[in-house]
């Protein structure tokens, strides 16, 4: 049978771990990175990323330290905000992976051929109905209105 661990959602990340012992067990964590708006490098003072990202590496080290601990899947789900082109969007979120990747790689040991990359993109017209759909966002109708005046 094989043992598996998991950790990592950025954005997003999923990590999942794996070793071969007697019985099964997965285990899911994730880290989430903000990014400045229409920026794509690693602010470790932004909004708390560098205390969150190094109690993230912490928890995934001490997984690892077991024997036979090995990393499965590290799943990077990256987007950017909706105010710019899609296609602008694709690639921001496509270099914030890229960051986030090469950032993991300095501090965590996983094969290259572990990572999936989901890039997401929403557009203010997709966005709007989930605006809607919340009782409680803060702000709600003046956010409705500003995307609607477009």
């Amino acid at each position: 049978m094989v043992f598996k661990k998991s950790s990592l959602l950025m954005c997003l990340v999923a990590l999942f771990l794996g070793s071969e012992i007697l019985y099964s067990q997965e285990q899911v964590d994730s880290l989430t990175i903000y990014f400045r708006q229409g920026y794509s490098s690693f602010d470790r003072g932004y909004r708390g990323n560098g205390e969150r990202y190094d109690e993230f590496v912490k928890r995934v080290r001490q997984l690892q330290e077991g024997t036979n601990v090995k990393i499965w899947s590290v799943a990077l789900n990256a987007s950017a905000s909706p105010d710019g082109s899609p296609k602008s969007n694709e690639r921001l979120a496509a270099k914030r992976a890229a960051v986030l990747s090469r950032t993991l790689h300095q501090h965590l040991t996983f094969a290259d051929s572990v990572i999936t990359v989901n890039s997401k993109t929403i557009s203010f017209e997709a966005l709007l109905p989930q605006l809607m759909e919340d009782p409680d966002l803060p702000c709600k109708d003046d956010a409705i209105r500003i995307i609607q005046s477009d």
